[in-house]
């Protein structure tokens, strides 16, 4: 009995430690961005499309914006990212899941792809997928 004590408490304290790194990193993060935006009052968001389907599943991952890096935003469900005005260049990866015949599951990556996308002032954007044309774009919303 003490033996699985031990394992029990060893598991709490690992736990408690990675909600309290969780905490702490996302404070981080949310001043990162917060510096970022005062320094930058003009930026656009721009939503990520990603549509949930019963069976097939996407995922937009935006490495780089101008090789540097990507100020994200969460609102509600939705997650996306901040640009300045005018012409930027997105490094993007698509990875679609789908359930396999012989594996549980299948996963294609479209990407990364260097996107040249251009944002006009006090707009919002969504930055999409299209998986016919193998390509990306960028629509108002």
């Amino acid at each position: 009995m003490e033996q699985y004590t031990i394992y029990i408490i060893v598991i709490a304290v690992i736990i408690v430690l990675s909600v309290i790194w969780m905490i702490f990193a996302n404070k981080k993060h949310k001043g990162y961005v917060n510096k970022w935006l005062e320094e930058h009052p003009d930026a656009i968001k721009v939503y990520v499309s990603n549509p949930k389907g019963a069976i097939k599943q996407t995922q937009i991952t935006i490495g780089a914006v101008d090789d540097e890096t990507v100020m994200t935003f969460n609102a509600g469900m939705a997650y996306g990212f901040y640009l300045t005005p005018g012409k930027h260049i997105l490094d993007a990866t698509c990875t679609t899941q789908r359930p396999g015949v012989m594996y549980r599951n299948v996963f294609t990556t479209y990407g990364p792809m260097k996107v040249e996308v251009e944002v006009e002032k006090d707009k919002e954007y969504i930055f999409s997928f299209d998986k016919k044309k193998e390509e990306f774009y960028l629509k108002e919303k």
